[in-house]
């Protein structure tokens, strides 16, 4: 718009029209019209070169049928001088009269003084290129079917209609592109996250309103105090006191640590030997602690009358390299094998064993012999003499007495003779007691070992 208002700011030369305007001028302007608009255009005079025509045209021409000078000899063109497209246009008698009628009162009006003489840029077919025609004086005669619009308007009309579709095409695009993105899931996380920074300055606002409105004492506070101990710092001895003494005691010190640390590293291996001796008296005390648990299980089962298998089997697993322990393990095992009876058995079968009865009596007399027999049996009780019966019965009664007493092997010395007399039931009992005996003979035997274990560490 601005080129277009330069454009009318300038004052048009007046074309004038040759003298007698025949038909081949207006057949020639027509054709000139007919012709491409050439791409570039200058608006203004041009110098015409020797030996050329003058300029004869009128305003049928537009100003892009015009040639541009050589830039070598040519004066320098105008500043407003644009580049048009080269668009055909139309003859003038086949312009709408609208857009006559609409630019005949934009065009300038035509000065009648002649303009200097122009190059000639459209020659008819029967004028040689070096010819020229002078114009002949006389009014300047009007174009027939009125004005033709300036280029310029044109120009900018098509401009127009380019920027209008150009802004059109531009808000068609941002409103599909708006109406597309409104159901984008990214707007929703932008809204989310707005959400939050608008909560967050809440939260930033609340915080500074509720801090202290005015921290200026406690600064001035805090600078006198930091002054008062940077004057404490000034009043400090600057000179360095006299370590060398402290550096003997240090070096004392130091050799005093060295030595200990000597000794300490010597009490380590002390360590360790009373450590490795400590671990051997553990074991010593856990395995003599097991034996002796295994000796007392073995006894009770022993005076319970119940079986002694088990704690044989841990005597026996326990005795490693001890051999007495060994055979009393061994000894417990023979023994629960043939069953061990227990005290309160033993006295029962003794009692049971009874000495021989005495032999019959004869048979009673008859006749005054057996009367008078009969009387005397009735005052004298008569018995008859067996030594070999009292005995029997004096060591059962022994054998009672120290089984007792809980000596089982004297009742067994007492009982064992007996036996050998093939008194029923005696040679039973010598057996069971000489198990039983064995039996505690064998625990006895383990004690003892156990005992002696647990004295060795001692």
């Amino acid at each position: 718009m601005a080129r277009a208002g330069a454009r009318k700011g300038q004052t048009n030369p007046t074309r004038v029209a040759s003298a007698g305007t025949s038909a081949k001028t207006e057949a020639d302007a027509n054709a000139r019209e007919q012709e491409p608009f050439e791409t570039g255009i200058t608006e203004g005079p041009q110098l015409p070169s020797s030996g050329s025509d003058s300029y004869q045209g009128d305003d049928k021409t537009p100003p892009s049928s015009l040639q541009l000078p050589d830039p070598s000899g040519s004066p320098e063109r105008p500043a407003d001088a644009s580049l048009e497209p080269d668009l055909p246009r139309p003859p003038l008698k086949e312009r709408p009269a609208a857009m006559l009628n609409e630019t005949t009162a934009i065009a300038p009006k035509p000065d009648t003084n002649p303009p200097p003489p122009y190059e000639s840029s459209a020659l008819g077919p029967d004028e040689p290129s070096g010819s020229t025609s002078e114009p002949e004086a006389g009014p300047t005669s009007p174009n027939k079917g009125g004005n033709e619009p300036p280029w310029h308007i044109r120009r900018d009309a098509i401009l127009l209609g380019l920027v209008a579709g150009l802004i059109g095409g531009g808000l068609f695009f941002a409103i599909a592109h708006f109406a597309l993105e409104r159901n984008d899931p990214r707007l929703a996380q932008l809204q989310m996250r707005v959400q939050g920074m608008e909560e967050t300055l809440a939260s930033l606002d609340t915080r500074l309103r509720n801090l202290p409105p005015d921290l200026s004492g406690n600064v001035a506070t805090l600078d006198n105090r930091l002054d008062g101990l940077d004057a404490q710092v000034a009043k400090l001895p600057t000179s360095q006191p006299d370590v060398g003494p402290l550096r003997k005691d240090v070096s004392a010190l130091e050799e005093n640590m060295t030595a200990l640390q000597q000794s300490v590293q010597g009490m380590s291996g002390q360590l360790s030997s009373f450590d490795e001796r400590l671990t051997a008296v553990q074991n010593v005390v856990q395995r003599g602690s097991a034996l002796q648990l295994a000796v007392e299980d073995a006894a009770r089962a022993l005076r319970e009358g119940g079986s002694v298998a088990d704690p044989a089997a841990r005597l026996k697993a326990l005795a490693n390299d001890d051999a007495g322990l060994a055979q009393a393990a061994d000894a417990l095992n023979s023994a629960d094998g043939k069953g061990i009876v227990s005290i309160a058995s033993l006295r029962q079968q003794l009692d049971a064993i009874e000495p021989p009865t005495v032999g019959e009596a004869p048979a009673a007399a008859t006749g005054w012999l057996g009367g008078i027999t009969a009387n005397v049996s009735k005052l004298v009780d008569v018995r008859g003499i067996d030594t070999r019966r009292d005995a029997i019965r004096q060591a059962l009664d022994q054998a009672r007495i120290r089984l007792a007493d809980g000596d089982l092997a004297a009742a067994r010395d007492a009982v064992a003779p007996l036996a050998r007399d093939q008194l029923a039931g005696a040679a039973a009992w010598v057996a069971a007691a000489d198990n039983r005996l064995q039996a505690e003979q064998a625990i006895a035997s383990a004690r003892q070992r156990v005992d002696a274990i647990i004295g060795s560490m001692r």
